[in-house]
């Protein structure tokens, strides 16, 4: 791990973790990348599932898809990759599976969460055609619930992206035991 990019690694892996636990995630499932600056990125790596991961797994990578340092790079690093290209104000992104959170969005064209936490407001639900896809999906959000291909909170940090992950899964639960 190169030791300026230590303090990330150590927030997306109890990111990570913290994910797992609350059921954010299972099994392979879910990714998280932060961008490094001069074309570089630091994600999850692949075959390691966010409740066994380590610092030192992390993946760092050029946008060219080379990897420099960590674990396996994961079939999503083009997909995190395009979407820092489009939105360079984005300096993380949380890829997730909130159970009820999408659970609702495969019901619905749009959820609209303002009358129980006026800070998420309306969330579109986008069902994109293919993996390639998602990244055109997130230009003017920071959260985007994309069935079947799960959920992105895109952030300035790590903890922005899990809180706004963790708040919407909150605010589906809410909906859904409203009725």
């Amino acid at each position: 791990m190169i030791e300026q990019y230590r303090k990330l690694a150590e927030q997306m892996t109890r990111a990570g973790h913290r994910l797992y636990a609350r059921g954010l995630v299972a099994g392979l499932y879910g990714c998280i990348s932060a961008r490094l600056g001069d074309g570089l990125m630091m994600i999850t790596p692949r075959g390691v599932p966010l409740s066994d991961l380590s610092t030192d797994a992390l993946c760092i990578m050029d946008e060219s898809g080379k990897w420099l340092a960590g674990g396996k790079a994961p079939g999503q690093a083009q997909t995190h990759f395009e979407i820092y290209r489009k939105r360079p104000d984005v300096m993380v992104i949380l890829h997730a599976w909130p159970p009820h959170a999408l659970a609702l969005a495969l019901k619905r064209s749009a959820l609209d969460f303002s009358e129980i936490m006026p800070g998420l407001g309306q969330i579109a639900v986008v069902k994109p055609s293919a993996e390639n896809d998602i990244a055109l999906h997130v230009v003017d959000t920071s959260l985007a619930l994309l069935p079947p291909h799960g959920t992105f909170a895109l952030a300035d940090t790590v903890m922005d992206a899990l809180f706004a992950m963790e708040t919407l899964e909150h605010a589906a639960r809410i909906f859904l035991c409203s009725g």
